[in-house]
This record gives C-alpha cells, sequence and structure tokens, in this order.
C-alpha cells in the first residue's frame, strides 16, 4: 500500500467495504478480533462499512468495543435504529456514520457507506439490535443528494453488497441492482460475494469488487 502511494498523484483513500471482522482466522479471533483494527489502523485505512460478520459478537461489542479502537470510521447510511428510518447522525460521538466529506487534495469527495438487508438472517437473533437495516438504494441516494449540495465533486459509495453472476466487466447480482438504481454517485466498492468486479454500468456508475481475503485489491 506505501509504494501505491507513493505512486499515487496526490492524497489516497484507503477503504473497504464490511466484514474484516468476524469469521476471522484463529490469531484475530481469540484476541476478540482486536488484532485486525490494530492492523487497520496501521495500514491507514480511510473507511470502512458494516457487513454482516462485523455482528457476530453483536452490536454492543461491535460500536463499544471495536469501533472505537478503530483511527477510522464505519460508514452505513442503510443501519438505522428499530423503528426510524433516518440514517445515524454525523455527530462526533456516533457510533458509526452514514457518509464522510473529505478534502483530497482540494477537491471534496464524498464516501457513503452501506449494509446488506439481508444481515438478520445471517446472523444470529438480536445480534442487530437494536438497529435495522433500510433499503440501501433510497438510503444511499439521499446521502448522496444531501453531500451534493455540501459541495461534494466526486462520491464513492462503498457497501457490503456484492455481485453473484455474470462476468468481470459485465456482472449480476444484488450490488448491481442497488447501484442501477442511485444517483448522485460515481464509483460503488462492493464487497460479500468474493468475486472480482470492474464494470461502467448504463448509469455511468463504476462498480468494482474484490476476491474475499485480501487476494486482491482495486487501484
Amino acid at each position: 500500500f506505501d509504494r501505491f502511494r507513493a505512486d499515487a498523484h496526490g492524497d489516497a483513500l484507503l477503504v473497504t467495504a464490511g466484514d474484516a471482522v468476524g469469521a476471522t482466522p484463529p490469531i484475530s479471533n481469540l484476541f476478540g478480533d482486536m488484532p485486525t483494527i490494530e492492523m487497520m489502523n496501521a495500514l491507514g485505512f480511510t473507511a470502512d462499512s458494516l457487513g454482516n460478520h462485523n455482528f457476530d459478537a453483536g452490536a454492543g461489542y461491535m460500536f463499544g468495543g471495536l469501533a472505537p479502537r478503530a483511527d477510522f470510521p464505519y460508514l452505513s447510511a442503510n443501519l438505522v435504529l428499530a423503528g426510524n428510518d433516518t440514517a445515524t447522525p454525523n455527530a462526533a460521538d456516533a457510533p458509526f456514520l452514514p457518509s464522510l466529506l473529505l478534502d483530497v487534495d482540494g477537491v471534496s469527495v464524498g464516501l457513503i457507506g452501506f449494509s446488506n438487508p439481508d444481515i438478520p438472517l445471517l446472523t444470529r437473533p438480536g445480534a442487530l439490535d437494536p438497529y435495522r437495516v433500510v433499503n440501501p438504494g433510497p438510503a444511499v441516494t439521499a446521502e448522496a443528494e444531501r453531500l451534493r449540495g455540501a459541495g461534494a465533486a466526486a462520491i464513492i459509495a462503498i457497501g457490503h453488497m456484492g455481485a453473484t453472476g455474470g462476468d468481470l466487466t459485465a456482472p449480476t447480482g444484488p450490488v448491481v441492482a442497488v447501484a442501477n438504481e442511485l444517483r448522485d454517485v460515481d464509483l460503488v466498492v462492493a464487497d460479500h460475494t468474493d468475486m472480482q468486479v470492474s464494470a461502467v454500468l448504463p448509469n455511468r456508475i463504476m462498480l468494482v469488487e474484490n476476491r474475499s481475503k485480501g487476494v486482491y485489491f482495486t487501484r
């Protein structure tokens, strides 16, 4: 990563899209996944989103144990408090944020996170409490519109949904369906399904996804 950062024309952002903790090798799992957070801090991550494995030990541990140790924020625009359809406010003490607005070499860049709607089916009962997951498409578009109004020149959505079929440049699957309905978004960084994707969709959104476990990353 340092080598590629040195090749960059200016500032570099390093992001991933959920599931960096949970279902991890024993060297991390036996220590409550704290080693994973320490490694992500050392690598200099800018942001992460929230996937199903983030809640393997429950939302309380995720936001009370792991997130406070991270030098980067967790993002999800469609993870909301139960009974409330509003994204978590951008407050300094919030356990996670819907988005970030960053200055990258003088350009305002928005980062929006989103979570997979099937988290309740992939975790134990009550693991998400007191949150629930709403439809990512409208939530990400609404957040993108807000960031554009705040001056964002480019918007990246990082979400824990992936492709399930097709090929590298013509993928199909849940994240493709969501990306096709988004507005005001330039790039979607996907995850979750261990597929390699690098495509430009009909709505001109670029969609990328990488193989799991650090086999590849997209520059």
